[in-house]
């Protein structure tokens, strides 16, 4: 499915409803800390995004509602006027600082943030430029079916006799994509692709959504996102033991937390050697 392109972004002035402050804002991060208040520095009022067709979107705090963070800065930005931005997030620090309502301020690495949530302050008239898009806006299926598709490193420890530790790509509903890990039992390098559910049945899901009547983005996300990702994740797995000798094998990972899954698996190496995958994985 197409992703946001736009031809150019203008600027129309117009007298609308805007704030003079900024509210409250509530920062996830990929620890699953919550933290609420106002970012005071890190942030400023108003960033560039940049998309994958070159285009430059400015956005201004007081009219986002959210960003979801990815990799390497990408980011997907819903503004409060129902427009859904994907690209490179500019003009931001690496650091922001976050003070709470007792006063402390913390500083919160932009590496760490999952997702960044803007409730708004007391309004108040003032005239106030606005950017709108020329063409179509995107749709909310398509916004869904961006943030699904935002690759998230994880940093992945097994208690398991297939996979002891390893780095792999979640997408962006948190389910792993493929891993590159060692197997310390059997001194060998573990490749695992992980089979997840298509993007073209993301979006249907997120059509007959719309269809029934569901048209706050947030909560489309959120029932979209629970109907695809899946209890049961079956993988093809590629590697070594021995250092050298090749083994191919599979299995089905089993859900048991938002990080934690059960993993059973099996391979056998080129020589005949059969070894059972059983453990825990937890995907950071």
């Amino acid at each position: 499915m197409r992703r946001i392109a736009a031809a150019a972004a203008v600027f129309v002035t117009v007298g609308s409803l805007v704030f003079a402050s900024f509210g409250t804002e509530t920062i996830i991060t990929s620890g699953g800390s919550v933290l609420t208040g106002v970012i005071e520095t890190g942030l400023p009022a108003t960033v560039s995004v940049t998309s994958d067709t070159g285009d430059v979107f400015t956005v201004k705090r007081e009219n986002m509602k959210h960003i979801r963070f990815g990799e390497q800065l990408e980011v997907t930005v819903e503004t409060v006027d129902g427009n859904i931005i994907v690209g490179t997030l500019g003009g931001i620090s690496d650091v922001f600082g976050l003070k709470t309502e007792g006063g402390d301020v913390q500083s919160i690495s932009v590496d760490s943030i999952v997702e960044i949530r803007f409730e708004p302050p007391v309004a108040e008239a003032v005239e106030q430029p606005v950017v709108t898009s020329v063409g179509p806006a995107p749709s909310s299926v398509q916004g869904v079916v961006d943030v699904y598709e935002v690759r998230a490193g994880s940093f992945t420890l097994g208690i398991d006799s297939g996979l002891q530790l390893g780095y792999s790509v979640k997408n962006g509903f948190g389910t792993p994509r493929f891993t590159i890990g060692v197997n310390g039992i059997l001194l060998g390098v573990v490749g695992r692709l992980y089979f997840t559910p298509s993007v073209e049945r993301v979006e249907r899901v997120a059509e007959r959504f719309v269809s029934d009547g569901v048209a706050d983005f947030e909560t489309l996300l959120e029932e979209t996102r629970a109907e695809t990702t899946p209890f049961l994740v079956p993988y093809l797995q590629l590697g070594t033991d021995a250092f050298i000798i090749p083994h191919l094998g599979g299995g089905l990972l089993l859900q048991l937390g938002r990080l934690i899954y059960f993993d059973l698996g099996a391979t056998i190496d080129t020589v005949g050697v059969p070894w059972l995958s059983v453990g825990l994985l937890i995907f950071f």
